[in-house]
């Protein structure tokens, strides 16, 4: 009975074992205690000498012995009456004070769980694979600590985005067109004019961007210089001469050479499959604007075309799947359709 009960001008305190009287008036003296044994339900009536009779009764149901002190030698007999008898005792000694009994409540042994598997009986390395699993058992290993299977499968769940598929994948198109609004946007803010694009020029930037994903480098996968791509396409204007570009079966060929007055500008980028073309579009942005030379040569207020192409692949590495990115900007003088 863990609560607090006022009783007439007593008080009566309980503990987890039992129940403590104290009656207020008179002096300091002597004190009276009886123990009453547990009942459903018991009856305490106490009398004081010398006075008009005082009575002070409740009805307090206990779960254990209940312990009754009085503290004032005005009060020489504590009647205890039970539900099912009746008894009276009456005993003296000096002042105590004695606390109730505690009891400590432990809790059930707990029992491992064994290993998790599915309905057909399939370990978790077996339902996630061995790169998730032992994914999850080098970042134990680095934390100096150990996960068990069950823990590994919630990791698991958790990081869906990381293991599972992406049923659609990034657009590199609409990356490459958010990227035109932020540039512009940043250039007249600059009070520099907007960039035009035209199908071409993004073709030409595109293809760069896919060889990017072979050789990430101003030079081609075959050897030649990112130039030779304008030469290939014969776009832009002729430079007024002619210039050895492959055949194709190992011979060179003299071709026009041709040019559109910029620069390329290339740049990485990816990440876990949670990115989108949005915060794509915004990290290589802010990454050409974090280089001076980037930055300078794709704002050139001389500029006012430009080839933006975007390539996207999905790749499957010790960490799940991940996009790899590239970005090819081309500046131009002007567009040439």
């Amino acid at each position: 009975m863990n609560k607090t009960a006022w009783i007439g001008s007593g008080v009566a305190t309980a503990g987890a074992v039992g129940l403590t009287l104290t009656l207020i008036g008179g002096g300091a003296g002597d004190v009276t205690t009886t123990t009453v044994p547990e009942v459903p339900t018991t009856s305490i009536v106490s009398t004081a000498e010398n006075t008009t009779s005082t009575t002070f009764a409740t009805t307090i149901t206990t779960e254990s012995g209940l312990v009754i002190t009085t503290d004032t030698s005005d009060i020489t007999t504590v009647t205890v009456t039970e539900a099912t008898s009746s008894a009276t005792t009456t005993a003296t000694t000096k002042a105590t004070t004695k606390k109730p009994a505690t009891t400590t409540t432990k809790k059930p042994a707990t029992t491992k769980k064994p290993a998790t598997t599915t309905t057909s009986g399939k370990s978790v390395r077996e339902q996630i694979g061995d790169t998730a699993y032992d994914y999850y058992k080098g970042i134990a290993d680095d934390l100096d600590t150990t996960f068990s299977d069950e823990d590994i499968l919630k990791f698991y769940k958790e990081d869906s985005h990381r293991w599972v598929k992406p049923k659609k994948l990034l657009d590199g198109d609409k990356i490459a067109d958010i990227m035109l609004d932020l540039i512009n946007e940043k250039r007249v803010a600059l009070g520099r004019c907007e960039l035009n694009t035209a199908p071409i020029a993004h073709e030409i930037a595109t293809v760069r961007a896919n060889e990017l994903q072979i050789l990430y480098s101003h030079y081609r996968p075959d050897g030649n210089t990112s130039g030779y791509i304008f030469t290939e396409y014969q776009y832009g204007e002729q430079l007024g001469g002619e210039t050895s570009y492959p055949d194709g079966n190992g011979g060179w060929i003299m071709v026009p050479a041709y040019t559109v007055g910029g620069k390329e500008n290339i740049c990485p980028g990816g990440g876990q499959t949670t990115i989108t073309e949005e915060s794509e579009a915004v990290a290589f942005v802010e990454a050409f604007e974090s280089s001076d030379n980037h930055w300078n040569d794709i704002t050139n207020e001389t500029y006012t075309g430009v080839g933006i192409g975007v390539s996207v692949e999905l790749k499957y590495g010790e960490t799940g799947y991940y996009y790899q990115t590239r970005c090819a900007v081309l500046t131009m003088s002007k567009t040439y359709g």
